[in-house]
């Protein structure tokens, strides 16, 4: 395959898992925020929700890890400050899924799990930074 059509390819597909990821781990840390820890129907609710988590969110993220590393090596970005900015927000959102995966498991098996109230803004700007690194490469 082209280089152009292999490469174009692998930046829609990285895309799309980055979407489903980012969505995931954004829901979700809204979702523990407004839910109450210890909640009577939380434990049933919680199960439902790390089934969700286990089967989309994740591999989502292991789609966008694996094609975003693709995509920096046949780019030859990996010498790019850019990227190297764009790797830590994606490092701090993965931190972010293993803590909310625990804090699930947490609270399926009925035991109370709280969470930091400031998650859905750190997703939410560390995805814009991600974006805006992405697009204008300013370093």
């Amino acid at each position: 395959m082209e280089f152009a059509v292999l490469y174009t390819w692998l930046k829609v597909l990285h895309v799309a898992a980055a979407l489903t990821f980012v969505i995931g781990v954004s829901a979700l840390s809204l979702v523990l925020v407004a839910d109450a820890p210890d909640a009577s129907q939380g434990k049933v609710a919680a199960a439902r929700m790390r089934r969700w988590y286990r089967a989309v969110t994740t591999p989502a993220m292991l789609l966008t890890w694996a094609l975003g590393i693709a995509l920096a090596v046949r780019g030859h970005w990996m010498a790019g400050g850019w990227l190297h900015a764009k790797v830590a927000c994606v490092v701090l959102l993965s931190a972010i899924h293993g803590v909310q995966a625990g804090t699930l498991r947490r609270r399926a098996q009925g035991q109370p799990a709280g969470v930091w109230r400031l998650t859905p803004l750190i997703v939410a700007t560390a995805t814009l930074a991600i974006l805006a690194l992405a697009l204008a490469k300013p370093f």
